[in-house]
């Protein structure tokens, strides 16, 4: 069915999208988080208003929301990407000590 594929698709971008928030927040990047998921909402208004010729209202709902969590991801994404390529932030510090002191289990 593809409304299931698309709820999938969305689902996997929102816990996607939600991961690179914690890394952001660990980072200490709150505004980043608020902005990005703010895009995201605005992105899934967007897409509701856009399709509104689909006549299906749950592949209509169901598109976007993939749409929302994909833009909101992608901009997290992006947040990240320049936070990385820059000099590491002193915030970062604790994150990278409590990360190297742990035991990894596998």
């Amino acid at each position: 069915n593809v409304d299931l594929g698309v709820l999938a698709a969305g689902s996997g971008a929102f816990i996607i999208g939600l991961t690179v928030a914690q890394a952001l927040i660990a980072l200490k990047k709150y505004a980043h988080v608020a902005i990005s998921l703010l895009i995201g909402c605005l992105a899934f208004v967007g897409a509701v208003s856009a399709l509104a010729a689909v006549s299906d209202a749950m592949l209509r709902a169901s598109l976007a929301f993939f749409i929302g969590a994909l833009v909101a991801t992608l901009s997290m994404l992006v947040s990240i990407a320049k936070d990385i390529r820059g000099p590491l932030p002193d915030s970062a510090l604790p994150l990278i000590d409590a990360v190297t002191q742990e035991p990894i289990e596998i």
